[in-house]
This record gives C-alpha cells, sequence and structure tokens, in this order.
C-alpha cells in the first residue's frame, strides 16, 4: 500500500530531527529533508491538496529550524520543532484516512 511508504518516510523525518542539532545552517541536513518529503509526496494516497499543504508547512518550518537566526523570531528551536511534529501528526492522520478509504 502507498500509504504505508508515506508513513515509514514520515518515521524517517522524525528520526532526524533527533539526529541533527537545530539552530545551525546545515545544507546537508535540508537536502537529507527536501528528498524525504519529495518521497513522501510521490507515494502518498490521500487528497493532494491536503497532503501539499501539510509538506509545504514541514519544508518551511525545516528551513526555519535548520537556520543561524530563523528560528529565533518563531519562538526558539523547541517551538519550531514542536510545529513541525503537529505537522506530522496532522499528516499521519491524513494519510490513515486515506489509507481507510481504499
Amino acid at each position: 500500500m502507498p500509504n504505508e511508504t508515506a508513513l515509514e518516510w514520515l518515521k524517517q523525518l522524525e528520526k532526524k530531527l533527533d539526529q541533527y542539532q537545530p539552530g545551525y545552517a546545515n545544507s546537508e541536513v535540508t537536502q537529507s529533508f527536501k528528498d524525504i518529503l519529495k518521497e513522501l509526496s510521490n507515494t502518498a494516497e490521500a487528497p493532494s491538496n491536503l497532503v501539499d499543504e501539510k509538506l509545504g508547512s514541514i519544508r518551511e518550518l525545516l528551513d526555519v529550524l535548520y537556520s543561524e537566526r530563523k528560528h529565533q523570531r518563531r519562538g526558539g528551536v523547541e517551538n519550531v520543532k514542536a510545529q513541525i511534529l503537529m505537522d506530522v501528526e496532522s499528516l499521519k492522520m491524513i494519510l490513515q484516512r486515506g489509507r481507510a478509504m481504499s
């Protein structure tokens, strides 16, 4: 099932969030996240507008999290990370609903 794969990509994203130090520019890490998000987009079987909205939000927040200063304007790294994790949970629910509808 495609959403099983998409859910696995979300788990990878969550693991990477814990592996790398936020609050600093890291182009290698941000590229790794972009690759994961692209795979998620390609494998998700759910309404594309909902998936794209959440992926766009996650992408934007990851750019903030792995920046020298941007995270400071958004309440710090812990707040930005919490926002990312909320979007991840929302996306999980969207994917699980999409799977149940199949």
